[in-house]
């Protein structure tokens, strides 16, 4: 399992000088990072694509049994509070794809930090 919490420190810490609340920040960058790593997960079945979860509080530990390689999934974040928000995918193959299994990609989770980093103001 692949597992990225978005906590109210870690919020905290690239929230300095930012015009948003916590909440705002939280899913926002929780958004981000989900259209990133979906973006860039390797597509053969698409069950890899659509196995990508949001949740708040806790882990979804939930994985799909089928995948549509067309239409990457779509989350929705309608939760406002600071609780934490996690992004997480439960194939037991993902760790192998993220360390570069794949010819068509890897890297996904790494990539999409390092853009979302790169995007914060500095």
């Amino acid at each position: 399992m692949i597992e990225t919490e978005f906590n109210s420190n870690t919020i905290d810490l690239i929230m300095d000088g930012l015009d948003i609340t916590v909440a705002e920040a939280r899913n926002k960058i929780t958004l981000d990072f989900f259209t990133g790593v979906v973006f860039r997960t390797p597509v053969d079945t698409g069950i890899a694509k659509h196995s990508w979860n949001i949740s708040i509080l806790r882990p979804d530990k939930r994985v799909p049994t089928v995948g549509n390689k067309n239409n990457p999934p779509t989350p929705e974040m309608n939760d406002m509070s600071q609780q934490p928000a996690f992004c997480t995918s439960s194939l037991v193959y993902m760790p192998p794809l993220e360390d570069g299994h794949s010819k068509q990609g890897k890297h996904m989770v790494k990539r999409t930090i390092k853009e979302i980093i790169r995007k914060l103001p500095r």
